[in-house]
């Protein structure tokens, strides 16, 4: 009887010892999937960035790339003297940050948690160092309270124009009011119609001439387009002919220009006697 009392207590220390060793590893499974413990940080790079506000976002939180989880966030503290938040990141070896990356807080939907979304820059600029800072500061998390006082406002604002429209539309004089808008529109829309109809018969009953108008418009177009090399080669010949004249004129007072010259000058020596002359006889 002792013999199988101490069987069952053994049996039993045994199933405890295994939910026990059960349990570590699904604590241990459970801390790795959460990020609380890292042993390979050797394959991690660490950056440092700044912002003014990261509510919602903690340490340990996700860093991605396009959406692809490729860290976590390490550290982080609040600088008193600048008023901001300085963010250390671990990011894997396998991605470069360039010079110009930035950051952004994102969220998974409306209630999910938040993350920190990178923006790898411009590969064609230089690559950044481990423990280097990220020049652009991280863009600052979208508050709730801050949307809800918005959606407050636009919803006060609807509201006043609600209780308005109310007010101006409301009563007996306000269904007149929008009977009569009405039968305005019903108005409008009729001569529409009937201008319309007005329209399709002056077309109707003019649509042989409108096709002669048409066809003639065609054929001057045609005419010219036919015509026009003509007329250019025309006034190419008009402009060489007065080409050529011009310059055989030109030739020919160019070679008139001395006989002028001659003439002149003995023009110029006989008044030039003249005058002396009459001079002497004063």
């Amino acid at each position: 009887m002792i013999k199988k009392d101490h069987k069952v207590q053994l049996k039993a220390e045994t199933a405890v010892g295994l939910f026990v060793l059960a349990s570590l590893a699904v604590l241990v499974y459970m801390s790795f999937q959460i990020g609380s413990l890292r042993f390979a940080t050797h394959q991690y790079s660490q950056y440092c960035l700044y912002s003014h506000d990261i509510s919602g976002l903690n340490k340990k939180a996700d860093v991605r790339i396009a959406g692809v989880k490729v860290g976590w966030i390490e550290q982080v503290t609040f600088e008193e003297e600048n008023q901001r938040v300085r963010m250390c990141i671990m990011i894997s070896k396998k991605y470069h940050l360039y010079a110009d990356a930035s950051a952004a807080i994102r969220q998974n939907g409306i209630l999910g948690g938040k993350y920190l979304e990178i923006v790898t820059g411009d590969a064609r600029l230089e690559k950044l160092p481990a423990n280097a800072t990220l020049q652009e500061p991280a863009e600052d998390s979208i508050s709730m309270d801050i949307l809800m006082k918005q959606f407050n406002t636009i919803a006060g604002n609807v509201q006043e124009v609600t209780e308005a429209l109310k007010l101006s539309l409301g009563g007996t004089d306000g269904a007149q009011t929008i009977k009569e808008l009405m039968n305005g529109c019903i108005l409008v829309t009729e001569r529409i119609s009937a201008c319309a109809d007005s329209l399709d018969r002056v077309v109707a009953s003019n649509e042989e001439n409108i096709t002669d108008t048409i066809n003639s418009f065609k054929a001057i177009t045609q005419g010219l387009q036919e015509g026009l090399p003509e007329l250019q080669q025309k006034i190419g010949q008009i402009s060489n002919a007065i080409d050529r004249d011009f310059n055989r004129v030109a030739s020919q007072i160019e070679e008139l220009t001395p006989s002028l010259n001659k003439v002149l000058d003995s023009y110029v020596k006989h008044k030039g006697f003249v005058i002396k002359h009459k001079l002497r006889l004063f």
